[in-house]
């Protein structure tokens, strides 16, 4: 929990001094990813889908993908497989035009379920 409270103080600083940065995408995604864990989907979407426009105006290479890693995992726990399918294809199409080889795996193996 300590943590989780640093990172909501990270993103707090980073919105109020850079916002709209890599930094604050990258919070973003651990926060969505600490909600997820939590199988809090709700939070966790919401944090995922805030950090997509960033990481798409910054052209990160492996941020949107592992945010669309993370929406896609949220589809499939709320059994919405087609929705999951989807997302998951987009990040993995973004992946690989990147040369993301790990994460390539990871959404392979998450499409795999």
């Amino acid at each position: 929990e300590k943590a989780f409270e640093f990172q909501k103080k990270a993103l707090q600083i980073f919105r109020d001094d850079r916002p709209n940065t890599r930094g604050e995408a990258n919070v973003l995604n651990q926060i969505g990813f600490y909600y997820l864990a939590k199988n809090d989907l709700a939070d966790s979407l919401k944090h995922f889908q805030q950090a997509v426009p960033i990481w798409q105006r910054i052209t990160d290479a492996f941020g949107e993908p592992v945010s669309l890693l993370g929406i896609g995992e949220i589809y499939e726990r709320r059994n919405e497989f087609e929705k999951a399918v989807e997302t998951l294809d987009q990040a993995l199409a973004l992946a690989r035009s990147r040369g993301a080889k790990s994460l390539e795996a990871a959404i392979l193996q998450a499409l795999a379920r």
